[in-house]
């Protein structure tokens, strides 16, 4: 991997990609993004020795970041890799059971907050304490 990390943000709202990808310039980490699971899954396949952090929203056309994730998992590719869901809705007993995929490191709830995600990044290891 090289000298700069970078992460993937797979998210169906331009709104939330920019706020991420901000708040991640802001920390020198370089930015992927995609709009849906499935150009999210492309981008991961190309770029994945680069990338040590997959977030995407759980709710989106095409492929949703559940799918993403069990399809990684079941290809047993990009285990090496962080991987974070964001959702508007406390995660339920309805959705998958994410603890069979690897490095699945939880869920973030929507509305973001810059603080409380910048804790969260140094928690896993993204950002340096302050």
């Amino acid at each position: 991997m090289s000298e700069r990390k970078s992460v993937i943000i797979i998210d169906d709202s331009e709104s939330v990609r920019s706020k991420l990808t901000l708040w991640f310039e802001e920390k020198k980490v370089n930015v992927i993004s995609a709009k849906d699971g499935a150009e999210g899954y492309k981008k991961i396949k190309e770029k994945h020795r680069e990338l040590v952090l997959i977030i995407s929203d759980y709710n989106m056309p095409n492929m949703n970041g559940g799918e993403l994730f069990q399809k990684l998992e079941q290809e047993q590719f990009g285990n090496d890799i962080l991987k974070i869901l964001l959702t508007t809705e406390t995660p339920g007993s309805n959705l998958l059971d994410f603890k069979n995929i690897t490095n699945f490191k939880g869920w973030i709830l929507k509305p973001l907050n810059e603080s409380k995600f910048s804790k969260i990044m140094v928690k896993v290891g993204i950002f340096k304490a302050t």
